[in-house]
């Protein structure tokens, strides 16, 4: 299976996509550090500067507008691929509460 990306300068189509800007960094001209954030289908989840949580959402368009937009790069995940995976802290190994997700909803996830 090919997990590559398909790079594009326009916005995110699936959950899953990896959007990319600039630092906002005006003091030194350095133009290839760079700032990516993941789209859940609504917004994108990106880190922060310091707090008690790191990871905040925020819309498309607040995103872009920070600093120079890179685009958008989209792993090739076929439709309908499912990862079974557990999502609590504490996984048991007899599978009880693994689920089943589209692969997309298991990277956001």
């Amino acid at each position: 299976m090919d997990i590559g990306v398909d790079n594009g300068e326009n916005d995110p189509r699936q959950k899953g996509d990896v959007v990319g800007r600039e630092l906002d960094t005006h003091s030194v001209p350095l133009f290839f550090i760079g700032h990516i954030g993941l789209w859940n289908g609504d917004q994108v989840v990106e880190d922060s500067e310091g707090g008690t949580n790191a990871i905040k959402l925020v819309n498309l368009t607040d995103f872009k507008s920070i600093a120079r937009y890179w685009g958008t790069a989209r792993p090739n995940i076929p439709d309908g691929v499912i990862e079974p995976t557990c999502y609590d802290t504490d996984c048991p190994t007899n599978g009880e509460k693994h689920i089943s997700l589209l692969a997309r909803e298991a990277i956001v996830r």
